[in-house]
């Protein structure tokens, strides 16, 4: 078992006699980091001051700034300079400063500004990073995801790129390491201490809190905070094992149930295996294998690279792979985003982070991204739910009436899985059965003259 908190001491006093370099604290969304750093400031008798950077639009929405926020909230500085020597002032006084890197650098909207303002955000938070790391006065520490830091350091050209296929080819360059036996995408910063709460930590933090609980207490307070899907499957999150604790009688089983449901439903596991997959071709038999055990999202992965492809943009891809987990049976596709929407707000603020974070990994988005989508599209009101549904479906009607007969017949090859998503009704699918017979019967008589 790993005590967080003693091996950040460690590092840190290391760090102050001058034996350490930059102590990095990574792990997934909500791991226990900022409790590990307190727990170790704590034991080397000093005081934690925790600023977390954010990602700020400036006013009239012309451009990014880095703004340092203090543990209340409350704007420290919004300048990155003045943010390091400020930082460097608040070491000398004794104080273990740590600085939490942005959990999210999610902007709506893909216009050109925006990709700029992203570039130039990543470039100025590489510098901050360079900047805490080299001359900054110890001891202090770096918190961050695993997928911030590697964001961070990154050199693609993000969704920029003009044609579907630059899109294409930037959204699954980061999947190919995935290609293989253990499927790993993300490995902490080398020198990091990742902290990440497997059964034997969760298991001594429950016995260090809970004092009068049964046992079958216990294993729904377990229950209630383990992690059911993507690369941290089977750790915990200690913030929901602290709550449990605290608030034994709000842990039903059958709300744990109807969650955990709710998560299978969105979970992203499988979605970037099915995406490398179908891209590079080159899947090893391992991969496959788990594709199929997951037939249901490789095929959603494949529709959100076939609408990609064919030009549709990239939230509306997104919702499209939403809605084929939400509505994959026979009903009202409205009435079943409601009801997701009603069991989104049930949600533990740790697992929507963590189901954000997936599709961040999986899809290479700006941290942050699969979050905002996901509140975006469970945020809303009924009658705006009904409107986007209608501009989804005048999209896909587009694809299914396009000049390029290419896109049509790859675009109707989609329709039996946009039906059973929701997207669009039979109805509407037999009303252009017409046009596309018309298609194939010219392919055809095309195909008899060569």
């Amino acid at each position: 078992m790993r005590d967080f908190s003693e091996e950040l001491a460690q590092r840190l006093e290391a760090q102050r006699e001058g034996k350490e370099g930059p102590v990095l604290v990574t792990g997934y969304p909500k791991s226990g980091k900022s409790k590990a750093l307190e727990g170790a400031a704590g034991r080397l008798g000093r005081e934690l001051m925790l600023l977390r950077a954010e990602a700020v639009p400036i006013a009239g929405g012309k451009g990014v700034q880095l703004v340092l926020k203090d543990d209340r909230g409350t704007e420290v500085l919004d300048d990155a300079d003045r943010g390091l020597n400020f930082i460097r002032e608040k070491m000398k006084e004794g104080v273990v400063v740590a600085v939490e890197l942005p959990k999210s650098l999610y902007f709506r909207g893909a216009t050109k500004e925006r990709v700029k303002e992203l570039r130039e955000l990543r470039e100025l938070l590489r510098r901050f990073v360079d900047g805490l790391g080299t001359s900054a006065v110890a001891p202090f520490a770096i918190e961050g995801n695993n997928y911030t830091f590697h964001f961070i350091e990154g050199l693609d050209e993000g969704p920029s790129a003009k044609k579907p296929r630059g899109i294409l080819r930037w959204i699954t360059k980061p999947l190919e390491p995935m290609i293989g036996n253990e499927r790993v995408v993300l490995s902490p910063p080398k020198g990091s201490v990742e902290v990440a709460y497997g059964k034997a930590e969760a298991e001594a933090l429950l016995e260090e809190l809970a004092e009068n609980l049964d046992e079958k207490k216990k294993e729904l307070v377990l229950r209630s905070a383990r992690v059911n899907h993507g690369l941290h499957k089977g750790y915990y999150f200690p913030g929901l094992i602290a709550e449990g604790i605290q608030h034994p009688e709000a842990l039903k089983k059958e709300m744990i149930e109807e969650l955990e449901n709710f998560e299978k439903q969105l979970e992203v596991e499988a979605v970037g295996v099915g995406l490398a997959d179908a891209v590079y071709g080159r899947a090893s038999s391992a991969i496959a294998q788990y594709v199929r055990e997951v037939e249901v999202l490789g095929t959603a992965s494949g529709i959100f690279r076939n609408l990609l492809t064919l030009g549709l943009s990239l939230v509306a891809s997104a919702i499209v792979l939403f809605l084929f987990g939400l509505t994959r049976k026979s009903g009202d596709t409205v009435k079943q985003i409601l009801e997701g929407r009603n069991r989104w707000e049930k949600l533990p603020e740790e697992r929507k982070e963590y189901l954000g974070y997936q599709y961040d990994v999986a899809l290479a988005q700006p941290p942050g991204t699969g979050r905002g989508w996901l509140d975006d599209l469970f945020g809303q009101s009924e009658g705006e739910i009904r409107q986007m549904i209608e501009e989804l479906r005048g999209d896909i009607k587009g694809l299914l009436e396009s000049k390029d007969k290419k896109v049509r017949v790859l675009a109707w090859s989609m329709v039996p899985h946009l039906i059973e998503a929701g997207v669009i009704s039979r109805e509407e699918a037999a009303a252009h059965k017409e046009a596309f017979l018309e298609l194939l019967e010219s392919n055809d008589e095309e195909m008899m003259k060569r």
